[in-house]
């Protein structure tokens, strides 16, 4: 209970959005990088292989994800679909480079995830989608992570171009590769800590002060609200940890705790 609300917290107060500006690179990006740009040809073979991985599944969305792929399997033969669950990093690294299409999660308060950038990486289209993917976009603007990025409300009509359009694909794994591959480099990410801490002010952080309405993650929005009722009913409102921004805390209340 506490965990799960600590992941929505980190989320309202904009930390992810903080980590989406300044960057937070993989380990893939220093020992991979060779292998990533090139990845593993997997164009023109008969199988279409589309990989979801999830560490949690009702966090990442597995039901509607395998749904939605098992409707469309239907259709199309020529899909493979995986669901890949416990194995180690370099298991799953392997599986990944595997794999043509990588679908990471639907219910995202963000535009990435580990997976995502780590299949970025590795030259792989990945599919990420939230049901707030229009406010996410206008808040990190040019800072947005490239996965291709949907609402959750059109997985279906966008993983059937993304089936579809060989071209489609490959032009969002290239997108992907070079902005994580550019923008989230080792050393730009440093770079960018520097600058906060001692620099010229050229990098101008998010602040949770920007944040005014309350948006939920990682979870189907049914659990959201059950999640937040029974913390808030066991601990209290200040546990909430919103007390310095009231708008922002008033929007989850009524969002979350259905008040109005």
């Amino acid at each position: 209970m506490t965990v799960a609300w600590s992941g929505i917290t980190h989320f309202l107060r904009g930390n992810v959005y903080l980590h989406e500006q300044l960057g937070f690179p993989s380990v893939l990006q220093h020992h991979l990088r060779d292998l990533s740009i090139e990845g593993k040809k997997t164009d023109g073979r008969a199988r279409l292989v589309v990989l979801h991985m999830p560490t949690n599944r009702s966090g990442k969305g597995t039901d509607l994800i395998l749904s939605t792929l098992e409707d469309l399997q239907s259709h199309d033969n020529r899909l493979d679909v995986r669901l890949v669950e416990g194995l180690s990093h370099q298991e799953a690294i392997c599986e990944i480079i595997e794999s043509d299409l990588v679908v990471d999660q639907v219910y995202s308060d963000s535009a990435t995830g580990v997976l995502a950038s780590e299949a970025s990486v590795l030259g792989k289209p990945v599919v990420v989608a939230s049901k707030d993917r229009a406010w996410i976009a206008n808040i990190l603007g040019s800072d947005l992570p490239a996965t291709y990025f949907i609402e959750t409300s059109a997985l279906k009509e966008e993983l059937m171009k993304l089936i579809e359009n060989e071209s489609l694909r490959r032009d969002a794994a290239a997108l992907g590769a070079a902005y994580f591959l550019n923008r989230w480099d080792p050393m730009t990410v440093a770079s960018n800590y520097v600058d906060i801490l001692f620099g010229d002010g050229s990098i101008n952080p998010y602040s949770a002060q920007q944040l005014t309405a309350a948006r939920g993650g990682f979870a189907p929005p049914e659990n959201l609200c059950e999640v937040v009722s029974a913390f808030v009913a066991e601990y209290g409102l200040s546990a909430l940890r919103l007390d310095d921004n009231p708008k922002l805390k008033e929007s989850v209340v009524r969002e979350f705790l259905k008040v109005p």
